[in-house]
């Protein structure tokens, strides 16, 4: 059985997660190996994006335990009885050896770096055929080369960009991550309601968000809808301020336009994102502890 395959998320994780040697940081391929023979989640950031670092030590315990078991990959394939090693002759950057398995060596093609930057092209190679390319950018930070994005050249929905925070959305309390979901989906639903209000009122400014709320019912039950009650939204978010599943809206008009904002009641206890909608259509975010604003970029 030989190596067919490997895809760019598990030897990411393997490239990218782990690592620690003695001479860890002094050269990007040093810091790539070191992520490699990791034996802790200090080892690890390291050679991450403080950035990175920075969200991980924000998860609640079970998302913090979440995450070392995820960026320890290395250590976890040597327990299944992966050896992962480095080659005495310095043949190959690592060597993975495996009961039944082809060795695979990851080899480095070329290494590009300006002292501050560094492009490691590495290959793949097992039994003398050739498996794969992977691309890994680093930046030094405080001293360290850390890993900012891994590529397998041709499988664009294989890459992997460390130095974004959101990566480490999927570790988090589940709870949390439903908040924010609901934050977008209440955002979509009120611009929805605005641009129906739009297109049924033109003649309607609409300065007070309680003229989406829901219409009076008359005499046969049911609902008549007006420019001062269109029926559009519920009656909770139905207006310029307000609260819903941990975040705090708020609408302001603006000339034939308008925005509205969601941001976390408790910054990373209700939510780590602040939201921004306009008409425009597109929805804005940031993950800094302030207000979402148009100059954002979009989740």
């Amino acid at each position: 059985m030989g190596f067919r395959f490997l895809s760019l998320s598990g030897l990411v994780v393997l490239l990218g997660y782990a690592g620690s040697l003695a001479m860890a940081g002094d050269t990007p391929r040093e810091a790539l190996r070191s992520l490699a023979l990791a034996p802790d989640i200090k080892t690890v950031e390291k050679h991450l994006p403080n950035s990175v670092c920075d969200e991980i030590h924000r998860l609640d315990p079970d998302g913090r335990q979440r995450a070392e078991q995820a960026v320890l990959f290395g250590k976890r394939m040597t327990q299944q009885g992966t050896a992962v090693q480095v080659p005495e002759d310095d043949h190959a950057l690592l060597v993975l050896e495996h009961e039944g398995w082809d060795t695979l060596e990851v080899k480095v093609d070329h290494e590009i770096s300006d002292g501050g930057e560094a492009l490691l092209a590495l290959s793949l190679v097992a039994a003398g055929q050739l498996h794969g390319h992977m691309l890994v950018w680093l930046r030094l930070e405080d001293g360290e080369w850390r890993v900012t994005e891994l590529q397998r050249p041709g499988f664009r929905s294989e890459d992997i960009v460390l130095d974004n925070p959101r990566l480490i959305a999927s570790f988090r309390d589940p709870d949390l991550e439903a908040k924010e979901e609901s934050a977008v989906t209440t955002l979509r639903t009120l611009r929805w309601g605005l641009t129906t209000y739009k297109e049924r009122y033109p003649e309607v400014g609409l300065s007070d968000m309680t003229a989406l709320g829901p219409a009076p019912i008359d005499t046969d039950g049911g609902e008549e809808p007006d420019a001062e009650h269109a029926g559009l939204v519920d009656g909770e978010t139905a207006a310029n301020s307000f609260v819903r599943d941990g975040y705090t809206f708020n609408y302001v008009p603006g000339g034939a336009g308008y925005s509205i904002t969601a941001r976390p009641r408790e910054y990373h206890k209700t939510g780590t994102r602040s939201f921004y909608a306009d008409d425009s259509g597109t929805i804005r975010s940031t993950s800094e502890n302030r207000g979402a604003t148009a100059a954002d970029e979009e989740p």
